[in-house]
């Protein structure tokens, strides 16, 4: 956790970082996005080197009506496929903070609360649960037996903490590429997705990413 009180210029490479994670994120797993940003600073009486304001802006999705679609299957697939990947994205903001301190980069993480992303990787993959669930309750993914409700927290915590771990390789993997992403974004303030993309080619891991 952070030690320490940072002065203004560590307080935006920390935020940075942990947006940078989220953006390399989106790059890698073929997440749309608008763009990323750490914002304006607004400096007050409670926190005199001003808290940033910061995002990754992606683009929303909702859950297909299975019932109305004619590739049940594939739909399905490839909502699930979307959900965990959103989780991926999620996560991989508070880890990348806690790369960039274990190798002294920063001087400390959880500046940026991690708790509206970890509630939204929760959304991310009971939303991929219960799709699952529904498809099979209907029939329409090859089975007709549904998934009993009880199985439903542990199979929540189960798949959380199996995204946390790719989450995890891909910050450490690509750690370079969000660092210098960081960097680039203390500067800019704001990128655009296609600023991104070219900024990270050539700095990110050459293991391909498939399903997850």
């Amino acid at each position: 956790m952070l030690g320490i009180n940072p002065n203004s210029e560590e307080r935006d490479l920390i935020v940075a970082v942990h947006e940078a994670g989220h953006a390399v994120a989106c790059v890698l797993l073929g997440v749309p996005f608008e763009r990323v940003e750490i914002g304006s600073r607004q400096v007050g009486k409670d926190c005199p080197t001003g808290p940033v304001e910061a995002g990754v802006w992606t683009q929303e999705f909702s859950v297909p009506d299975f019932a109305e679609l004619d590739d049940v299957a594939g739909e399905l697939h490839s909502f699930v496929q979307r959900c965990r990947r959103q989780v991926v994205v999620c996560l991989s903001g508070s880890l990348a903070e806690e790369r960039a301190a274990f190798q002294g980069f920063t001087p400390g993480f959880g500046l940026v609360s991690g708790l509206g992303d970890e509630q939204d990787a929760r959304r991310f993959v009971g939303e991929a649960i219960q799709a699952e669930a529904e498809a099979s309750r209907l029939g329409l993914a090859g089975s007709n037996k549904p998934m009993p409700t009880g199985e439903v927290p542990e199979m929540m915590i189960a798949e959380l903490e199996r995204l946390r771990l790719v989450a995890q390789t891909l910050a450490r993997e690509n750690f370079m590429a969000i660092f210098a992403l960081a960097q680039r974004l203390c500067v800019d303030r704001r990128l655009g997705a296609d600023d991104v993309v070219a900024l990270v080619e050539g700095k990110t891991s050459d293991n391909p990413i498939g399903d997850l």
